[in-house]
């Protein structure tokens, strides 16, 4: 008897582990991989390239990425002596600049630094940001344009009031007081979230979609009022898309206003970056992870040309028949997946596997990249 019940046992065990590696869930425990412990921890910033170098920050340090490997991270002296930290950094054709915090959480008092050499600690300046004998504490920055056409934008919130004004500066103008040119009509009660520019007009997402040139700028009226703007990206050199806070796209130029798509999830904070495999074009959309399985990012087609077509749809990454940043629905369920991205970033003129980076909320730099005897995934990124 005992020699019968063995018999069918056996069967039965191995009828079942087939099924149940069939069974999805089995599936999705199957593909999670423990995270790495990441080079750049913590919350970092965005993503700049500054003479053909990536850099990023987070905390007290600066990291630069050759398309090899990272640097160790530069401690910008004298510039964070004490309980400072950076809060965004930015590049035009001739300085990378950052901004500093003091008291981590404080964002009220920061103030504007630069460098013709980051991979010097002590080539570090401030940047002279008062107006009238009154502290301006600059809340973030962001470059746009190119050559001769490129201006760093930064947001200054006046002292002890939710008013912010919008400054630009030049490089060759940085040393004065004088070269912080306010654009006229920019008086807005929400900072600065990102830049564009179209060839001829700048636009700038502080709440409202800011157009114009220099000298001035107004609000695009298409767009739904009260509408607050948190993200801006170039998907061509002449269109442009945003997000608003509940996460629905808009097309701003050329449609001034058109809404695509909503994203599905809990809430995203404006990360925004355009992915290419050389032929085909996606745009990334970050999330924060509100729920086991709504981080990290969404995908949409960019048409060709750069336009994003009114009947474009937000979609999970990795869905099998579609175009995607990733190969593995499940593997990027399982690994950024679940996290907080507050950037986007993929490489210029990327390597064969075509680097793509994400600032994580809290668990520092991550990548997708194939990792040996790993395969094709994210993780945190490492030197």
């Amino acid at each position: 008897m005992k020699k019968v019940f063995i018999t069918i046992l056996i069967p039965a065990l191995l009828t079942l582990l087939l099924f149940s590696c069939n069974d999805p869930v089995f599936h999705m425990v199957s593909q999670d991989r423990p995270a790495l412990k990441p080079h750049i921890p913590g919350a970092p910033t965005n993503f700049v390239v500054y003479k053909d170098a990536i850099y990023v920050a987070s905390g007290k340090r600066i990291w630069s990425y050759n398309n090899i490997d990272w640097t160790n991270g530069i401690n910008v002296q004298p510039a964070l002596e004490g309980h400072k930290w950076i809060g965004d950094i930015a590049a035009t054709d001739e300085f990378l600049y950052i901004i500093i915090f003091t008291s981590s959480g404080n964002t009220s008092n920061g103030a504007l630094w630069k460098s013709g050499d980051p991979s010097n600690p002590n080539s570090w300046i401030q940047v002279q940001t008062k107006e009238e004998n009154e502290d301006l504490n600059i809340q973030t920055i962001f470059a746009a344009g190119s050559g001769a056409a490129k201006r760093l934008f930064f947001s200054i919130r006046k002292y002890r009031q939710n008013i912010y004004d919008i400054y630009y500066l030049s490089d060759e103008l940085a040393e004065t007081p004088t070269s912080n040119r306010i654009i006229e009509g920019t008086i807005v009660t929400n900072i600065l979230r990102g830049a564009a520019y179209d060839g001829e007009n700048y636009y700038l997402a502080a709440g409202s979609i800011f157009k114009g040139t220099l000298e001035s700028l107004s609000i695009i009226s298409e767009l739904p009022p009260g509408t607050n703007f948190l993200g801006i990206i170039n998907t061509s050199p002449i269109h442009i898309a945003a997000i608003s806070n509940d996460g629905t796209l808009y097309s701003v130029n050329p449609a001034n206003g058109t809404p695509i798509h909503k994203l599905t999830g809990i809430s995203n904070n404006g990360a925004l970056a355009v992915w290419s495999n050389g032929t085909h074009n996606l745009l990334l959309a970050g999330r924060r992870n509100g729920s086991p399985t709504f981080g990290g990012y969404m995908e949409m087609d960019i048409a060709v040309g750069g336009s994003i077509s009114p009947d474009a749809r937000f979609r999970e990454p990795g869905i099998a028949g579609e175009i995607s940043s990733v190969n593995s629905s499940s593997r990027f369920i399982t690994s950024i997946g679940k996290r907080s991205v507050n950037f986007l970033f993929q490489a210029p003129n990327p390597e064969p596997e075509g680097r793509l980076f994400a600032s994580t909320h809290l668990d520092g730099v991550w990548s997708y990249r194939d990792r040996p005897n790993d395969g094709w995934g994210w993780n945190a990124e490492q030197q």
